[in-house]
């Protein structure tokens, strides 16, 4: 699962846990495939290990605006 987590590190959350349906799916009977982190999980592991947690913020798609005090009800961007 880390080295999964680490090779798709620029890739969506989507796409890692689409591929552990796919690998589970088709190496059904490999060793440890039980084992086999969700994407939330693995996060956590490796928080819990490094100390390196992700951070979130909730920004329109051109990063020019973050949607909190005056803008927290806000769904789009007013600048872009």
């Amino acid at each position: 699962s880390i080295s999964m987590y680490l090779a798709l590190e620029h890739s969506s959350q989507d796409a890692y846990n689409r591929i552990c349906r796919a690998t589970t799916r088709n190496f059904e009977s490999a060793e440890g495939i039980d084992e086999m982190l969700s994407f939330y999980a693995i996060e956590k592991f490796i928080a819990k290990y490094t100390g390196v947690e992700s951070v979130e913020h909730d920004m329109s798609l051109q990063s020019c605006l973050a949607f909190i005090s005056p803008y927290s009800n806000d769904s789009t961007c007013s600048l872009c």
